[in-house]
C-alpha cells in the first residue's frame, strides 16, 4: 500500500511511513505561470491501493492538491484511493438552505470526480449527512483518547454537558469510554443574526464542575454560550474536550473567564 502526503501533514504520515504497512508515496506540485496547479506522481500505482494524507478544509490549495492528485492516482490505474482527512471541511454545511450553499453536497460531487473511493476521518459533525459524500466513510471516534487523558490527569466533574442537541450522542460516548455515572445534560441552542445562544439546560444535571465535550471549537460562540449556560445553573469549574480545535480569531479567548480551567484537543 502507498501513502502519499500533502506536506503539512507528514508529521502525522510518518509514523505509518515507518511501518511495514505503508511505503511512501512521492509526488510533485507546481504551478504554471498563470498559477494551474500541475501535479506529477514519482511511484508506480497502477493497481495499489493508495491512501492521500490531506484536508477539505481552508486554505484552499489542501483541498485542490487532494483532489487532483487523486485524480492523477486514479488515472494511472491506482486499484483503490482512500483520503485521510482528520478533519472533515465543509462538514458543518450540511443542510441544503434556501439561497446558501450546500457546501458537503459539493464536497460530494467533487469527489465522485476526483477518483476518491474512501474518506477516513475523526468525528464527522454529523453522522446522519455522511451520505452526501457519496463514497463510504468511516468516522474513527476520539473518546478513548479523551478518557485516557482525562483520568490520567485526574480530572474531576460531576456532570457532562453538551453544548447542543446534537452533541449528545458524542456527550454519551465518553460517558461510556469513562465508565462514569455522571449525569448527562445539553443545552437548547438557537442561531440567530447575533449569534449563538441558549435558552436554557435540558437533562440531569448536578454539582459545581462540569465536563463539556463536542466536536469543534473554531470561533468557540457554541462553547462560549454553553459554559454561559453552565455557570448560570450553578457550575464554577469547567474543563473542555473537543476534537477539532480550529481556535480561529480571539473570541474563544473568553472560555478562560468562564471558568474553563482546561481545554483538551487532539492534535492538528
Amino acid at each position: 500500500m502507498l501513502l502519499f502526503s500533502l506536506e503539512q501533514f507528514n508529521y502525522l504520515a510518518r509514523p505509518l511511513w515507518r511501518s511495514a504497512k505503508f511505503k511512501r508515496g512521492f509526488f510533485k506540485t507546481r504551478r504554471f505561470t498563470n498559477h494551474e496547479l500541475f501535479l506529477t506522481i514519482k511511484n508506480k500505482v497502477a493497481g495499489q491501493k493508495c491512501y492521500i494524507f490531506g484536508a477539505f478544509a481552508p486554505p484552499d490549495e489542501n483541498l485542490l492538491n487532494l483532489l487532483l492528485l487523486g485524480h492523477t492516482l486514479k488515472k494511472e490505474s491506482a486499484r483503490k484511493v482512500t483520503a485521510l482527512v482528520p478533519y472533515l471541511g465543509y462538514g458543518r454545511q450540511d443542510k441544503n438552505e434556501k439561497n446558501k450553499s450546500w457546501g458537503l453536497a459539493w464536497m460530494g460531487n467533487l469527489l465522485a470526480v476526483s477518483g476518491i473511493d474512501k474518506i477516513i476521518t475523526v468525528d464527522i459533525h454529523n453522522p446522519q449527512s455522511a451520505h452526501l459524500l457519496k463514497k463510504p466513510i468511516v468516522s474513527l471516534k476520539s473518546n478513548g483518547l479523551f478518557a485516557a487523558a482525562l483520568n490520567q490527569d485526574k480530572i474531576k466533574f460531576d456532570s457532562i454537558l453538551a453544548p447542543d442537541e446534537g452533541a449528545r450522542e458524542r456527550c454519551q460516548w465518553l460517558k461510556q469510554a469513562l465508565k462514569t455515572t455522571a449525569p448527562l445534560a445539553f443545552c437548547k441552542k438557537t442561531r440567530g443574526p447575533g449569534g449563538v445562544s441558549v435558552s436554557g439546560i435540558v437533562g440531569q444535571w448536578r454539582g459545581s464542575r462540569v465536563l463539556i465535550h463536542d466536536d469543534i471549537l473554531d470561533t468557540g460562540g457554541t462553547l462560549i454560550a454553553a459554559c454561559q449556560a453552565a455557570r448560570n445553573a450553578g457550575a464554577k469549574e469547567i474543563v473542555i474536550a473537543v476534537t477539532h480545535g480550529l481556535f480561529t480569531g480571539a473570541k474563544w479567548l473568553q472560555l478562560w473567564r468562564l471558568g474553563v480551567k482546561k481545554i483538551y484537543t487532539t492534535k492538528r
